[in-house]
């Protein structure tokens, strides 16, 4: 029996050179509480002297993180480090891999501590960053800008032979009008979004389409940006149809532009509501980003101005608003590059569909 604790105590002088010249040294309370555990695991080992083989930690401790509700963020790392602090609870921590390792004896104790902590709390944490994808968001406006004057091509003394010289054309085949719509020519909610009534008209909804569609593409990604904006402004004009009735007639990127403002302040509540603890969910952030969507609407959108349809832009806004929901759970926020293959198939149908629909219009 004397010659086991000699043993004991002969290894355990060991792990203390060992862990004192190591990097994870806490204090010297952490350190009794280990060999006050080590000294119980030996003993229910039926007093085998187990060598320790890393020089961070006993080879018993157990991971706590399988336990845990696994995250990538640095920062609820360090809150969970503070709560076993505050525990007394003895603890490793390895920054390359994010691991957390406790004595066996207390790892439930340890994970029912932590826990409850992130159960009662609102833990802020930190929002991936994605890409700006800015040139593709400029590539998009220019091409608006260059439809706008291929259809004013004419005017300056040039343009080419398969599209229509007058300006007026394009506008009969290409302007949303709700009888042209009933009698099949869905391609209008698309046509119309490229049709302008003059160079203001365009440069300002380039202008204001970069404001809400730079953070938006940031977010989510070149390809699920520009088909919410697109998307949700056909849908828009849809809706203006059946709003309106059937006098109807309406033109301009704007419905694509406030529904890039809906979707961007449908993301935003949507990452601030994720950000919360389930057990308590608050609904002010949701009402909150809402809220500021519908000041910029009402800011920007031109109410009782003459030559603006306010209604184009408040219903563009909401079909922007109701694409989200659907979409963002096919593409949830992540680090780095979104996945590259999503982000094509949106592409292709947010900027392919408008081509097809101008050929169906011209060919039709």
């Amino acid at each position: 029996m004397f010659g086991k604790r000699a043993g004991i105590a002969r290894h355990l002088r060991r792990a203390s050179s060992t862990w004192r010249d190591s990097d994870h040294w806490r204090s010297g309370r952490t350190f009794r509480a280990s060999r006050r555990n080590a000294l119980g695991a030996a003993y229910s080992s039926t007093c085998r002297i187990t060598k320790i083989t890393s020089p961070a930690f006993p080879p018993y401790w157990l991971p706590l993180n399988d336990l845990l509700d696994n995250n990538e963020f640095a920062q609820r790392d360090r809150l969970r480090l503070l709560v076993l602090e505050a525990k007394k609870i003895p603890f490793v921590h390895l920054p390359k891999t994010g691991r957390i390792f406790v004595p066996p004896l207390l790892q439930a104790i340890a994970a029912a501590e932590i826990t409850a902590f992130e159960s009662e709390r609102d833990i802020r944490v930190p929002l991936p960053e994605g890409r700006d994808n800015w040139l593709g968001v400029m590539a998009l406006l220019c091409l608006l800008l260059f439809w706008d004057a291929l259809r004013h091509s004419a005017a300056i003394g040039w343009h080419l032979y398969f599209l229509p010289a007058d300006a007026a054309i394009w506008v009969k085949l290409g302007g949303l009008k709700a009888h042209a719509l009933a009698s099949g020519e869905w391609w209008r909610v698309f046509t119309a979004l490229t049709l302008h009534g003059d160079a203001a008209h365009v440069l300002g909804n380039c202008l204001f389409g970069a404001l809400f569609l730079l953070p938006l593409c940031r977010r989510l990604g070149l390809g699920a940006g520009f088909f919410l904006a697109i998307w949700g402004g056909a849908l828009g004009n849809m809706f203006n149809i059946l709003f309106q009735g059937p006098t109807v007639t309406s033109l301009g990127f704007s419905s694509a532009v406030f529904a890039a403002l809906g979707a961007l302040c449908a993301v935003a509540a949507r990452d601030r509501f994720r950000r919360q603890s389930w057990s308590k969910p608050d609904t002010r952030p949701l009402f909150a980003s809402l809220a500021a969507g519908v000041a910029f609407l009402a800011f920007l959108g031109g109410s009782g101005e003459p030559g603006i349809d306010f209604s184009a832009h408040v219903l563009g806004f909401f079909g922007g608003l109701a694409l989200v929901w659907p979409l963002c759970n096919l593409l949830p926020p992540m680090r780095g590059r979104p996945d590259l293959s999503k982000q094509l198939v949106l592409l292709f149908w947010a900027v392919g569909l408008p081509v097809l629909s101008w050929y169906l219009a011209f060919t039709n």
